[in-house]
């Protein structure tokens, strides 16, 4: 689908008889943009989750799989749907109309779409630059608007100062830094261990009231075990940026290496000595 998106840009420009440049407005801005559409078989539906709002009329919501990425029609916070208050269904994402315009006087903006670009800090190279970026994010699959989420996962949360002061869950979240080794943090597929994670904090915090450990949320279903991308905490890894200086000025420089997740302090300062060595080279003479 080609979208037709017209928008305002600032240019710093000189006027006559003037040295310095000032911020001038220009609302010409225009550039045609295309939106990739596609067949539901080409995104096949990776995870499914069923919500049971009653026992009537449960919800499903589905996660499709397309360019290594898990794309959904509803709208997300922390992993969870969206409903809307009058209708009570889950709130869908607007379809694009043929022409967009975000010609303003203050902001690029359409919450709708997802634009958000001050057009007081971005000239016209810089506010294509984002709309072309922007597009990236867009997909329509059997004529319905998808855009690209998180991967819902198990995190074990606390709540107050403990001794049922407040309380201990395991709860659903859609974000998720692949730097992060959080050990509260389990993948769809470990269930079992979030629960019992859940469990021995809420024992140790003297929780009682938080047991027995029920994970909130709905019921999953994964359809495609690829897009489960959270690995196991001992397969995690952690990457750190070294540093190696000598008296020598201008001697500096970096060196990244990866440790597990689970290791020591004493087991990081090990590997790290050793990835400095790599970049290290020196030699001898008698003098």
């Amino acid at each position: 689908m080609k979208i037709k998106i017209l928008f305002s840009y600032v240019e710093y420009i000189v006027p006559p008889r003037c040295r310095n440049p000032r911020p001038v407005r220009f609302h010409d801005g225009e550039i045609e943009l295309e939106v990739p559409e596609i067949q539901s078989d080409a995104a096949p539906v990776a995870i499914r989750a069923t919500y049971k709002r009653d026992s009537i009329n449960p919800y499903q919501m589905e996660y499709r799989w397309y360019h290594n990425r898990l794309w959904t029609a509803v709208q997300c916070y922390r992993g969870e749907p969206q409903f809307d208050k009058e209708t009570k269904d889950a709130s869908k994402y607007a379809m694009y109309s043929d022409t967009i315009d975000l010609r303003s006087k203050y902001r690029l903006e359409n919450r709708d779409f997802g634009m958000y670009l001050s057009i007081v800090t971005n000239s016209k190279v810089q506010a294509i630059e984002y709309l072309r970026e922007w597009a990236k994010h867009q997909l329509i699959i059997d004529n319905i608007r998808y855009q690209p989420c998180g991967e819902p996962h198990y995190v074990v949360m606390t709540f107050g100062m403990g001794s049922n002061h407040g309380g201990t869950a395991c709860m659903i979240d859609g974000y998720y830094d692949q730097n992060d080794c959080n050990s509260s943090v389990f993948s769809l597929l470990e269930r079992e261990s979030a629960i019992t994670k859940a469990t021995e904090v809420a024992t140790q915090r003297g929780d009682t009231k938080s047991l027995p450990i029920i994970p909130h949320g709905p019921e999953w279903e994964i359809l495609i075990a690829e897009a489960i991308q959270i690995k196991p905490l001992e397969q995690r890894v952690r990457k750190f940026v070294g540093h190696i200086k000598t008296d020598i000025e201008g001697s500096t420089c970096e060196f990244e290496f990866e440790v597990s997740a689970t290791a020591s302090e004493e087991e990081i300062d090990k590997e790290a000595r050793e990835a400095a060595f790599n970049h290290v080279e020196w030699s001898y003479r008698q003098v």
